[in-house]
């Protein structure tokens, strides 16, 4: 079956993303060629009729915009937030102190920015942060630690 570009009609011989990167520079551009090749339906649909092509066009378009809006989501973080998470994952890592938070007042959690009134306190000698429970329990899940002994047997001979 042929492809029949959305934009400008023409049947396309070779691949949908070479039609796209030479004709529609601009809508290349706009939507990145990782959704050319994902989705070519959405682009350039298969098949004669009219009515399979715009049934084939809109679940297309609808995967189009699922995985626009999960992206979208996710990168709604401020840049620093990686590093702070680092920063709280090697203070966990390096067994800090780690306390029950207890003034009884508002905090801004160090790590997602949040105004909480729960949380844990991470102290070390020289830094102090505030995390809310919700941040610690991700990152201490992320970050499994061994616990207990580790029991091992050394081999001698007899």
């Amino acid at each position: 079956m042929a492809r029949r570009c959305i934009e400008c009609g023409r049947i396309i011989s070779g691949s949908v993303l070479d039609h796209y990167r030479d004709n529609h520079y601009g809508i290349y551009l706009r939507n990145g060629e990782d959704k050319f090749i994902r989705f070519p339906n959405a682009f350039a649909p298969e098949g004669k009729s009219a009515e399979g092509q715009a049934i084939t066009k809109r679940v297309a378009q609808c995967k189009i915009d699922k995985t626009v809006n999960d992206v979208s989501s996710v990168q709604q973080r401020d840049p620093q937030y990686r590093a702070r998470v680092k920063m709280v994952k090697s203070l966990i890592e390096s067994k800090c102190d780690v306390q029950t938070y207890r003034a009884g007042k508002t905090f801004v959690c160090d790590v997602c920015q949040r105004t909480r009134s729960t949380g844990k306190r991470l102290l070390s000698l020289i830094l102090r942060y505030t995390v809310c429970y919700d941040c610690y329990n991700t990152i201490k899940k992320a970050n499994p630690q061994k616990r207990g002994n580790k029991h091992f047997y050394i081999n001698t001979p007899m």
